[in-house]
C-alpha cells in the first residue's frame, strides 16, 4: 500500500496547490484502486490464479477514473493528469516489491542481485539461483519516480490539461522498451500452484 499512499498524497497536494475542486481530488485518489482491483479480479477469474500485469491494472485504473470524471462533469484530461502521477508513484514502489520477491527480474550479468532457494519456491527459475541478475526492477522504479515527479511538476505548472498524461505515456513507453531488453523472466509465471503465492507476496510488498 505504500506506493498508493504516496501517490495519493502527491496527487492530493498537486490538486490543492492548483486550486482543483474537491471532487476531482477524491476521484483521482479513490477510483484508481477500484480499477486496479477489477483488473486483477477479472484476470484471476479467467486464468484461475492471481497474476498482476502492470499495463492491465494501470489501464483499468486510468479508464475507471476517466469515466467517473466524465460522469461527474469534470475535465477528463485534468483528472487523467492526476491519475498518471498516482500510477507512476504506485509503480515506483511496486517495482521495489518485484525486486524483493524476484519477479520481473533481469537477465544474467557479471554483477547484480542474486536470488536464493526461497525465491525459487515462489516460481523463480531454479537454474538461476545464486546467479547475478540485472536488477532491472530497480531501474524501472527509479524511472517511474522520475516520471511521477515530472508529472506532478507539469500539473503544478498549470500547463494545458492532458500534458502530463502525454508525457507519462511517451516517457513510460521509452522506459519500458529499454527495460524489456534486459528482462529475463519470460517464463516466470511457472506452475499455476506457484503463481498465486507470488502475486500475494508482491501485494504484500506494495
Amino acid at each position: 500500500m505504500t506506493g498508493y499512499i504516496v501517490g495519493a498524497t502527491v496527487v492530493g497536494a498537486s490538486a490543492v496547490l492548483t486550486d482543483g475542486p474537491l471532487l476531482e481530488r477524491l476521484l483521482a485518489i479513490t477510483i484508481p484502486a477500484f480499477g486496479f482491483w477489477f483488473a486483477v479480479s477479472i484476470t484471476r477469474t479467467i486464468l484461475g490464479f492471481e497474476q498482476i500485469v502492470f499495463y492491465e491494472a494501470a489501464g483499468a485504473a486510468w479508464a475507471a477514473t476517466l469515466v467517473a470524471g466524465l460522469v461527474a462533469g469534470l475535465d477528463p484530461w485534468r483528472v487523467s493528469d492526476l491519475v498518471v502521477v498516482l500510477i507512476a508513484s504506485f509503480n515506483t514502489f511496486g517495482r521495489i516489491g518485484c525486486y524483493h520477491v524476484a519477479c520481473c527480474h533481469g537477465r544474467p550479468a557479471r554483477f547484480g542481485v542474486r536470488y536464493g532457494h526461497e525465491h525459487a519456491r515462489l516460481g523463480f527459475p531454479r537454474r538461476w539461483v545464486g546467479r547475478a541478475l540485472v536488477p532491472i526492477q530497480l531501474a524501472e522504479s527509479v524511472a517511474s519516480a522520475g516520471l511521477a515527479l515530472a508529472g506532478a511538476a507539469v500539473v503544478l505548472a498549470g500547463t494545458r490539461s492532458g500534458t502530463a498524461t502525454i508525457a507519462f505515456v511517451d516517457g513510460y513507453a521509452l522506459v519500458r522498451f529499454a527495460c524489456e531488453l534486459a528482462r529475463g523472466d519470460a517464463a516466470f509465471i511457472g506452475h499455476a500452484g506457484e503463481a498465486p503465492r507470488d502475486a500475494r507476496e508482491v501485494l504484500h510488498q506494495l
